[in-house]
C-alpha cells in the first residue's frame, strides 16, 4: 500500500515537472543577442552612458553601432516588454525602431545623416528573425 503510494508520487510529480518544462518559454539572454550581431559581422560597442530611460523598471543596456544607437531591454518575462511604440518615441524623441522577440525589446536610432543606407537596418530584422528561433 506504502509502495503504491510511493510510485503514485513520483509519478504525479515526474509529470508535473514534464509539464512546467514543456511550457515555460525560453528566454534570450544579452550575450544570445550580441553574439547574433557578431555573426552578422556587426560589432555592438558598449556605450558607457547610462542616461537613458528605463522601461517597466528595467534599464536598457546600450551600444553603439557604427554610428546608429541601438538600446537592449533584457526582461523578466515577454509580457514584460509590451510598451506602447508611441510612447518609446515620445521618450526616445525621434522615430526609432522597435524590435520585440520574446522576452527582448531591441530599440534601434538610426542617424540617417551619418548612415543613409538602410542596409544595416535590414540586418537587424534578420538577426531578429534568428532570435525567435532560439528555443
Amino acid at each position: 500500500m506504502v509502495r503504491k503510494k510511493t510510485v503514485l508520487i513520483i509519478l504525479v510529480l515526474l509529470l508535473s515537472y514534464l509539464l512546467l518544462g514543456c511550457t515555460q518559454k525560453s528566454q534570450i539572454t544579452l550575450e544570445d543577442v550580441t553574439k547574433k550581431f557578431e555573426a552578422h559581422g556587426l560589432l555592438l560597442k558598449p556605450q558607457l552612458i547610462q542616461d537613458y530611460p528605463d522601461i517597466q523598471g528595467v534599464k536598457p543596456h546600450v551600444f553603439e553601432l557604427m554610428d546608429d544607437t541601438v538600446f537592449i531591454y533584457v526582461f523578466n518575462t515577454p509580457t514584460d516588454s509590451k510598451k506602447e511604440d508611441q510612447e518609446i518615441k515620445v521618450e526616445f524623441l525621434g522615430e526609432p525602431i522597435t524590435y520585440r522577440v520574446k522576452n527582448i525589446l531591441l530599440i534601434y536610432l538610426r542617424n540617417v545623416e551619418a548612415n543613409p543606407e538602410v542596409s544595416i537596418e535590414n540586418k537587424v530584422s534578420t538577426i531578429i528573425e534568428e532570435l525567435s528561433l532560439i528555443k
